[in-house]
């Protein structure tokens, strides 16, 4: 098996240049893999932990029946022991901390104009913990605090409409839980932006007593919970679930990806596209190779002819070829993925910034994430595709008839 190595080695670089534009072919789409597959997995990351961190946390608990009503009578199904039950929660292993909220749809007025707006009640402090300023960009002002109890913070594009300096008080109109219209005075205090266009047009955040005082209700909505890990949310919503369950607590759990609907939609797109890829990349390498062992076969015909003429059988002549293949995979492969890092590192590092994604209004900076499984499947795809493209070529050489073989010029 050496010598056959030994020979299958010398006669992949007995053509150098044929040889180093099928390796180049091979690399360069190992390196288009890694490139694009680590940027898929980066994106994939910071969108859910944009998600994660600026809205939804990990877990949301809600009360039985929640969602079933949520375009009905929301305030109907409030959790009302919100504290025991955030006691209870924080009690399972890879909790970090919860906080209390709660949503709520009105009329906010400048004095001059009304808009629609969407308000979410919040723990100021909690929620600086979650992300505000790190996933949530502060534009104006300042964020909320226990110190400003009748301060609010509105999104940049409602902001933009209501037009009112900070520090100004605009007037917040709602039904409360039990049907009633009610209304309050509060001080524009910081504006902040989520880069979700749709999302900034409407949104207000108010802390959680306020907005408790406008829709005369002791309880909240939902009790986000937040993790070590995101990869321990699963674990932690199955063991919630089994507490509540030994507690008779008619709660309902929700995990960030039940909510993030727009996330998944990215990763599917991103996957097709991915999977498309590597179908013509596979396709480039196959043609490559293909094209180097068939020049080869045919410019080895005699030399073909004469190892069998030798003693060597069809099965000698069809390992050589397929060996050669395998070698030319191997070093394409193995080149692609060392210059496959060095430019995803490069770039990482060259502080590229990417315009906003459709629908957001900021940008990111450009991250090439090395992904190991994208780095094992690019190779494995290099040592296939070149195996199959070697098997054509060598079942060719090995089917040749000695004396024809020999009589070739």
């Amino acid at each position: 098996m050496s010598i056959l190595f030994k020979i299958a080695l010398r006669n992949v670089f007995r053509n150098k240049r044929r040889t180093l534009i099928t390796l180049l072919a091979i690399s360069f789409g190992i390196i288009a893999l890694m490139l694009f597959g680590g940027f898929m997995n980066a994106a994939f990351e910071g969108i859910r932990e944009g998600f994660i961190h600026g809205r939804l946390g990990h877990l949301q608990i809600f009360k039985e029946g929640y969602w079933e009503n949520k375009g009905k009578e929301p305030l109907k199904f409030s959790i009302s022991d919100y504290r025991g039950i955030e006691n209870i929660i924080q009690d399972i292993p890879h909790v970090d901390f919860t906080m209390a909220r709660t949503e709520f749809n009105g009329l906010v007025s400048n004095g001059r104009n009304s808009f629609i707006f969407i308000g979410k009640g919040v723990e100021p402090e909690k929620e600086k913990r979650l992300g505000m300023g790190a996933f949530v960009k502060i534009v104006e002002g300042e964020v909320l605090s226990s110190e400003t109890p009748d301060g609010m913070m509105a999104g940049k594009g409602l902001a933009r409409q209501l037009d009112m300096p900070i520090g100004e008080y605009l007037s917040i109109m709602t039904i409360t839980a039990d049907g009633a219209l009610n209304a309050i005075d509060t001080k524009l205090i910081g504006i902040f932006e989520t880069g979700v266009k749709e999302y900034d047009e409407r949104i207000l955040m108010l802390p959680l007593g306020l907005s408790q005082d406008l829709l005369w209700m002791d309880s909240v909505q939902s009790i986000i919970t937040v993790l070590d890990k995101t990869e321990n949310t699963n674990l932690v919503a199955s063991e919630l679930r089994q507490k509540f369950e030994e507690e008779g607590l008619s709660l309902e759990i929700k995990t960030w990806s039940e909510l993030a609907y727009f996330y998944h939609q990215v990763v599917k797109i991103y996957h097709t596209m991915y999977n498309f890829l590597k179908i013509i990349i596979g396709t480039i390498v196959v043609l490559s190779i293909f094209n180097t062992m068939t020049m080869s076969v045919l410019e080895r015909t005699r030399e073909i002819g004469t190892i069998r003429a030798l003693g060597t059988g069809r099965r000698g002549v069809l390992a050589l070829f397929t060996l050669e293949a395998l070698i030319i995979g191997l070093i394409g492969g193995l080149l692609g993925l060392f210059f496959g890092s060095i430019a995803c590192v490069g770039i990482t590092h060259a502080g590229i910034n990417m315009p906003p994604p459709p629908g957001y209004t900021l940008g990111y900076p450009l991250y090439i994430k090395l992904v190991p499984w994208v780095m094992i499947s690019s190779f494995i795809l290099a040592i296939i595709t070149a195996l199959l493209a070697g098997l054509f070529a060598a079942f060719r050489g090995s089917r040749l008839e000695i004396v024809n073989a020999l009589r070739h010029f």
